[in-house]
C-alpha cells in the first residue's frame, strides 16, 4: 500500500510523552526531520489488513495512524513494544500487550460473530 509517512512529533526511549518542546527536540527539529516532513513509502499489509484499511476509508473516511518505532528500539529498556511471537501462528509480532497478530485476532472475532450451527 501506497503511504505517506509525516512527521509528528520526537520521543525518547523510557519517556511517555513528545520531547518536541524540549532542548533536546528543539534540536533535532532544526534538521531535516520536523513536524510536517512527509517521506513516500510503501507498506507490505497482509491482504486482510489492507483490505480493513481501504473499507474503513472507503466507507467512513477514516483512516489509521500509525507509530513509528526504529527497529533497532525494539527491546530497549524503556521502549513500550517488544518483539514477540503470535501465542496461535507463532508469526513474529511486535506488541505493546497482548500476544496474537492481527490476523488471528480477527479470525477470533469472525468466529465469535458466526452463529453456531443448529442441528436439525
Amino acid at each position: 500500500m501506497n503511504v505517506d509517512l509525516v512527521m509528528d512529533d520526537w520521543r525518547k526511549v523510557g519517556e511517555p510523552k513528545s520531547i518536541y518542546n524540549t532542548p533536546l527536540g528543539v534540536e533535532l527539529s532544526a534538521g531535516d526531520l520536523h513536524s510536517g516532513t512527509t517521506f513516500r513509502a510503501v507498506v507490505v499489509f497482509e491482504q486482510n489488513v489492507a483490505w480493513e484499511i481501504e473499507r474503513a476509508f472507503k466507507e467512513h473516511g477514516a483512516y489509521p495512524v500509525f507509530r513509528f518505532v526504529p527497529s533497532m528500539a525494539i527491546g530497549v529498556k524503556g521502549c513500550d513494544i517488544e518483539r514477540s511471537y503470535c501465542l496461535i501462528c507463532r508469526r513474529e509480532i511486535m506488541t505493546e500487550s497482548g500476544h496474537i497478530c492481527p490476523s488471528c485476532t480477527n479470525a477470533i472475532n469472525e468466529r465469535r460473530q458466526t452463529p453456531p450451527e443448529r442441528n436439525a
